[in-house]
């Protein structure tokens, strides 16, 4: 069983507050460490969000990857342009699907619902602002959409034959606003396997040129550059330092822990 160092943990609270995290005890150790952000537990679907305040949108959502859960025919939403606000936080804070629209923009998902939701009876509790984000329309349709869902299959083929796996997945804005709306500038995706301290890492610019997705494999430590947050900040500080080098060779082959990259590749 892995040891987490209690300090990290006590530091990364300092940057956000909690929502009901008592119940999310099985993955609370892979939030990510951003300022002013609450932690939202999604306790009956084994959830937790971190919404940004200063964006006033999700910056990030970790879950487990089941294999029980991919075996099963997956749970899809019929979207209706209906989201739920989200509890605890003030409205003044939280960006409503209006605004996004009247900006231009997209509605993305940051996590994927049908690698989450067991049953159709979730469906509710998981249609919140916690898990929208906002992307310029013309980039999210060109080829962002089709390979967020292309990774979100490819999760489900993995935990076949790997086993349960715990997934992070985030997203970078950039500075300027969009009538008052940020904008994703990057996504990415963070696999752990913990039984092995496997990595898979992709970071994904929202101007992709290519839907090649093994052309943005990348490490924890790169994504941690490009976005300013802090992954991983439950672990032990040893640990955190033997995954964060890790570029994967493909989905197939993660990443070992204490594998180097010798510099930050970003590929447009």
């Amino acid at each position: 069983m892995k040891m987490f160092c209690k300090g990290s943990l006590a530091l990364a609270l300092l940057f956000t507050s909690t929502l009901s995290i008592a119940n999310c005890d099985v993955i609370k150790n892979l939030e990510v460490t951003t300022p002013n952000t609450t932690t939202i537990c999604k306790s009956d679907i084994d959830v937790l969000f971190g919404y940004s305040t200063q964006y006033k949108s999700p910056v990030w959502g970790v879950y487990k990857m089941k294999s029980s859960l991919s075996s099963k025919k997956p749970v899809y939403l019929r979207n209706t342009g209906m989201y739920a606000p989200i509890e605890g936080v003030s409205m003044n804070e939280q960006t409503s699907p209006a605004q996004i629209i009247n900006s231009g923009q997209a509605k993305a998902y940051l996590i994927p619902h049908y690698n989450v939701l067991s049953h159709a009876s979730q469906v509710t509790k998981f249609l919140t602002m916690a898990n929208v984000v906002p992307v310029k329309k013309e980039l999210w349709s060109n080829r962002l959409r089709g390979m967020m869902f292309e990774l979100g299959v490819n999760e489900r083929k993995m935990a076949l034959n790997k086993g349960d796996f715990n997934v992070i997945s985030g997203v970078v804005y950039g500075n300027e606003l969009i009538d008052e709306v940020p904008s994703a500038t990057y996504l990415y995706k963070v696999y752990y396997h913990s039984q092995y301290d496997y990595t898979l890492s992709y970071l994904i610019p929202v101007k992709a040129k290519t839907n090649v997705l093994s052309s943005y494999l990348s490490s924890v430590k790169c994504i941690e550059e490009v976005s300013g947050h802090t992954l991983f900040s439950g672990f032990a500080t040893s640990m955190k330092q033997s995954i964060e080098n890790g570029v994967a060779y493909s989905s197939k082959h993660w990443a070992s822990p204490n594998h180097k990259e010798s510099s930050c590749l970003l590929k447009s």
